[in-house]
């Protein structure tokens, strides 16, 4: 798997990942998932993640270093509705688990 360096206000962090956006997501998630114990309902929410954690407006990704004039540039807001929603989803996904196995 590529490595990547992911940039993002004062995060800095070097992981591999299948592509850019993935680096991306595994970033924001390795950062929020720290911090955050709550899923966001409303998209207008996310807006207060940037008060309580270390990412810019934008996350910068590159395959070469840190401050690259080529990195890929993602909209944090995009990067972080994308990730909460992964999370949604893996969170029905395990309550209907859950359900299947008491219903047997």
């Amino acid at each position: 798997m590529p490595k990547f360096y992911v940039q993002s206000g004062r995060l800095e962090m070097v992981l591999q990942a299948r592509d850019s956006r993935c680096a991306a997501i595994w970033a924001a998630h390795r950062t929020l998932g720290q911090t955050l114990p709550f899923l966001c309902e409303n998209e207008s929410d996310y807006a207060v993640l940037a008060d309580v954690t270390q990412l810019g407006a934008t996350i910068r990704v590159s395959q070469r270093g840190f401050d690259r004039e080529d990195a890929a540039i993602f909209d944090t807001l995009d990067i972080v509705t994308e990730w909460n929603q992964l999370l949604v989803a893996l969170d029905r996904l395990t309550a209907s688990s859950e359900c299947e196995m008491q219903s047997e």
